[in-house]
Formats: C-alpha cells, structure tokens, sequence
C-alpha cells in the first residue's frame, strides 16, 4: 500500500506541474495577443478570470493534499501557485488601466459620443477636455482632442490661435504625465507639436508687426510727399499727419535698425514742414494784423486830423502804428505802411513831428507770434 500511495503523490504532483506549465503557457501566449489586439479586451478578461479560477483549484488541492504530511513536496508548488496569483492580479489592474475597465470604456464612449455629436467646435474641445481629465492618460481621447483642437488653430484670429497653443501645451504635458510607457513616444511628440506652434506663432506675429510697421511708416512717407511743396497745412492735413504718426510701433522700431534710420529721416522732414509751414501762417497773421491797424490808424487821423496834427491826443495813433517789425512784413505790407505813415506825418504840425517820432520810438515791440 505504501507503494502505491507513492505512486499516487508523484502522479498528483506531475498532474500538477502540467497544469501549470499549461496554465503559464496560455499565459504567455494571451498576453501577447492582448498588445497586438486590445480591440479583444473581453476576450482577454475572460481568460483571465479562467485562469484565476484554475489557479485557486490548483490552490486548493494543494493545500488539501498537505494535510497528508505531503509537505516537503507540495511547499514549492503553494509557493508558485500563490505567486502567480498575484501577477495575476497586477496584470488585471494593468489591463483595467489600459482598457478603462467595463465601466470606464463605457463612460469614455459616452463621453466621445457627446463630442462627436456636439456641433459647435469650441464646446466639442470642452467636452474633451473634461474627458481628459477624468482620463488624463486615455490615448485615444488624446489622438480625438488633438484632431478637434487643430480645427480651432486654423482660426485667422489671433487671440483664438493664441489661446489654442496655450490649452493644447496644457492638455499634452498633463497627458504625458499620465500616459502608459508605450505612448510616451506619443506624448512627446505632442509636447513637442505644441512647442513648435508656439515658437510659429511668435514668429508670424512678429512678422506681421514687422509688415504693419513697414506700411505705416510707407503711409506716412506718401502723405509727407503730398504736403511738401504746400505753402499752407491745413488742421485736418496735421491731424491726418499726428494720426499716422501714432499708429507707428515704436517699440518694436527700436529693434529694426534700416526701419528707425528711415523713420528718423521721415520724421526730420515733418518737423521742418511744419516749422516752416507754422513760421509762413504767423507772418501771414502778423501782415493780417498790421494791414488791420494800419487801415484804423488811417480812419483814425482822417476824423480827428485837426486835433492830431497839433500834437495832441497823439496816443492811439501811436498805438496802432508803433511797434511793427518791418522785416516781417511782405512787400505789400511794407508799401502800405509807408504810404500811411508818409501821409500822417507830412500833415503833422513840426512840434508835433517830433513828439510823435519820440513817441513811435519807445513804443512797444509788436512780435511775430
């Protein structure tokens, strides 16, 4: 009989050792079609549960059999059997992990059906970011919200591009943060798009601050040439000038150094314009004024000639008459006073010929405003 029972433990142990070199081998071969195929994730949970059950019968044999002092053999098997199980375990969490779980997938679909379903673009990108956050590291969203958040990048706005980098930067690094070993080549391939549209972005826009800058100083080198040879500006061709002159990006001048030569030259050209176009309106004022009182002066004398001649009350006539720069007067201008004064005084009294000469003498100086 003790043969026999020996015959039986060794027959038990070897039917053991099959099952397990079967069970290992199944394994093995599941796991790889499971990275080629996730697409069968039932299938794969399935199996998994199968050979946790067959690993807890294998378990319990075990153990019953070592409640017949078969110990020394069937120690090593316990051992190998428990240690399975538990990667067993690990790999249900891995694949639960990788698939989302039953429950998860399910909650991922809803979520990609809701933003497949909605049509405005920047709530599609909201909907998928709220996904992303409940599954930071689902590639399959990533790839979803990458495609949708590129449509709102081709925007010609650049506040809408601006903000997309910045949301698609956010979203991409967070993703790699919590990505599966395998996508993190993916994932650095996204940090690194984001990056690059940054970088574009920065480029283009100082290029297109380059070109505006370009026409504006172009704007208001056309219109210098339309005033230059005008003898007067008007207010409305001075403001026009000021107003071109503002929209100028002086900031970014400083930084283009042909720009700020050309600009510098421009401006010279301006201000000398309007220097001589200012001195040209106050001569003009200034004739306008002294023609003015030239003409009271005369009325002045002719109705009260009889008094003045004499010397008297000679005050206001002195007024309107002294002071006047005469070489700020135009031709005409100098004609006329002289005319007027000639005829003022040839009908002065002698005595009143030299009190109104002392008195033309101190007169105040009338400047060119």
């Amino acid at each position: 009989m003790g043969l026999v029972k020996l015959e039986w433990i060794f027959s038990l142990i070897v039917l053991i050792l099959l099952l397990l070199f079967i069970f290992i081998a199944n394994l093995s071969k599941q796991l790889k079609d499971v990275t080629r195929d996730v697409a069968k994730s039932k299938d794969i949970e399935l199996a998994l549960n199968q050979y946790n059950n067959q690993l807890e019968r294998l378990e319990e044999v075990i153990t019953k059999s070592k409640e017949q002092d078969f110990s020394i053999f069937l120690s090593p098997l316990l051992t190998q059997v428990k240690e399975n199980r538990l990667i067993l375990e690990k790999i249900n969490v891995k694949f639960d992990n990788l698939l989302g779980g039953t429950t998860n997938g399910n909650e991922i679909n809803v979520w990609l059906t809701k933003a497949n379903e909605e049509p405005s673009l920047p709530r599609r990108v909201e909907i998928i970011e709220s996904a992303l956050t409940r599954f930071p590291g689902h590639r399959p969203l990533m790839e979803l919200y990458e495609k949708v958040i590129m449509q709102m990048h081709s925007s010609n706005l650049n506040a809408i591009q601006k903000q997309v980098i910045e949301r698609f930067n956010r979203t991409a690094r967070t993703y790699r943060s919590y990505c599966e070993i395998e996508d993190y080549p993916y994932a650095d391939e996204m940090v690194d798009k984001a990056i690059q549209l940054g970088n574009q972005f920065i480029n283009d826009f100082d290029e297109r601050r380059k070109n505006q800058l370009i026409k504006s100083i172009t704007a208001l080198e056309e219109k210098f040439k339309t005033l230059e040879n005008n003898q007067v500006i008007s207010k409305d061709e001075l403001n026009e000038l000021e107003k071109l002159d503002q929209q100028i990006d002086k900031s970014l001048l400083s930084r283009e150094a042909a720009l700020q030569q050309k600009y510098s030259s421009i401006s010279k050209k301006v201000v000398k314009l309007l220097t001589n176009d200012v001195s040209e309106m106050s001569l003009n004022d200034y004739n306008l004024r002294a023609l003015e009182a030239i003409k009271k002066a005369h009325l002045h004398f002719m109705k009260n000639e009889k008094i003045l001649k004499s010397g008297s009350h000679l005050g206001d006539l002195v007024v309107l008459l002294g002071g006047w720069d005469m070489n700020a007067f135009h031709l005409s201008t100098q004609v006329y006073y002289q005319s007027i004064y000639s005829d003022i005084f040839t009908k002065l009294e002698p005595k009143a010929k030299t009190t109104f000469t002392e008195l033309m003498l101190k007169s105040n100086k009338k400047e060119v405003s």
